[in-house]
């Protein structure tokens, strides 16, 4: 027979367990140096998504450029390919929710009629992995601090296809837009005009498809702690 001791260690147990609330899930999202990298950026980028989804942030062992990626003619990366390897061989092991390829190498995609057209990022709606060029990042700067913000914002655009959230274009954005999931439509300078952050309506959507997710309520994007 139980103690008495035993008794109300067990009914207290039992009350917790009625009581709580079902723990959030592990957001945690892991950036993963590949070939060559902005180091500083990485570190910009790293306290950006932190500042924006407030989710936990990995920065993996640096690997190099998956050899099948490689586009020969244009001295560029295949991002299809890339994420196809990050899919298959990374994301496994990595224990990591989101996995986001993070390079200065120059990347790829067929679109908008050419078969090799360079882009920021890129990542599949409701994937689990994406990759992220600074290649571009680096033109026509117009302050110091440009091409860090610029990296951000790519960055957490992409983690947001990946989270589930498609482009927003002309009337799907709030008065002013400027919201962070823009469609760059091609262009580095277009990411210049965004705020850097989520519109109210992605934030909602996010929360609703991750039950027990709350993402950062900001008016404005602090980017001294990030910089």
């Amino acid at each position: 027979m139980k103690s008495l001791s035993a008794r109300l260690a067990a009914v207290t147990l039992g009350c917790l367990l009625v009581g709580a609330q079902p723990a959030p899930p592990d957001m945690t999202t892991c950036l993963l140096p590949m070939g060559k990298v902005d180091k500083k950026l990485l570190g910009s980028v790293e306290r950006g998504v932190r500042h924006v989804y407030g989710f936990p942030v990995k920065v993996l062992p640096a690997q190099e450029m998956p050899a099948q990626a490689h586009y020969k003619p244009r001295r560029r990366w295949r991002a299809d390919a890339i994420l196809e390897h990050l899919d298959a061989r990374v994301y496994p092991q990595s224990a990591c929710r989101l996995l986001l390829g993070f390079t200065r190498e120059d990347i790829s995609v067929s679109a908008h009629g050419h078969k090799d057209w360079g882009v920021l990022g890129y990542a599949q709606v409701e994937g689990r992995v994406g990759v992220v060029s600074t290649f571009r990042v680096h033109k026509k700067l117009r302050a110091p601090h440009t091409a860090a913000r610029r990296a951000v914002k790519v960055v957490n655009h992409e983690l947001g296809h990946i989270l589930g959230l498609p482009h927003l274009k002309g009337a799907q954005h709030p008065a002013g837009g400027g919201c962070l999931m823009n469609d760059a439509e091609g262009s580095v300078l277009t990411t210049d005009l965004e705020s850097g952050l989520l519109c109210p309506s992605t934030i909602a959507y996010i929360e609703g498809r991750f039950e027990g997710v709350k993402l950062p309520r900001r008016e404005a994007f602090d980017w001294s702690a990030v910089e």
